[in-house]
């Protein structure tokens, strides 16, 4: 990325906009793919767009070595940057790219979560739930598991990064409604 200098005469009036940006909940104007799968930590999406746009120009390259949920990349992407990001857990990385690299047409996701489901419907019986923790399995009726672990597996497989952060935040987003 490349960091722009600041004159003394316009940090003041630069700064007034980053700490406005800075200010309050970002959840009714940020991107809706921000909110695919819950990230403890991360950087609201006002600031980063903020960041990018203080600091950058359209058409420079980001580098976000520790992305985390890709809210940095995916403000970035939006303002027309050029993004490389990455993170060495893949949960991390994953919502990455699924926010950078979402489904351009309802009809195309329909179609890959039908593909899919045929998938789950012939392997979920062949899910060893041993191999769980008894702990987990506390939590889940004992098909709903088999059948959860089965989507995951396949999405993986067929390596559907959206559906799989999708389905991610339904088990996990804290809020009702939702399985965890």
């Amino acid at each position: 990325m490349a960091i722009k200098s600041v004159q003394p005469e316009e940090s003041f009036a630069q700064r007034g906009r980053l700490l406005h940006n800075w200010r309050g909940s970002a959840l009714k104007s940020e991107s809706t793919l921000h909110q695919l799968s819950p990230y403890i930590g991360k950087i609201k999406s006002s600031m980063a767009a903020s960041l990018v746009a203080q600091f950058t120009e359209e058409g420079e390259s980001i580098y976000d070595p520790f992305s985390g949920s890709g809210t940095v990349a995916l403000e970035a992407w939006a303002a027309r940057r050029r993004v490389i990001a990455n993170d060495l857990s893949p949960y991390a990385a994953l919502l990455s790219k699924a926010k950078l690299f979402p489904y351009t047409s309802t009809e195309k996701a329909l179609a890959d979560i039908e593909q899919a489901a045929k998938e789950v419907s012939r392997t979920a019986g062949q899910v060893d739930l041993r191999s769980v923790p008894q702990w987990v399995r506390q939590f889940f009726h004992p098909e709903t598991l088999r059948e959860t672990l089965a989507w995951v597996a396949v999405l993986k497989n067929q390596r559907k990064d959206f559906l799989l952060s999708c389905l991610l935040g339904i088990l996990h987003h804290q809020r009702p409604g939702f399985l965890s």
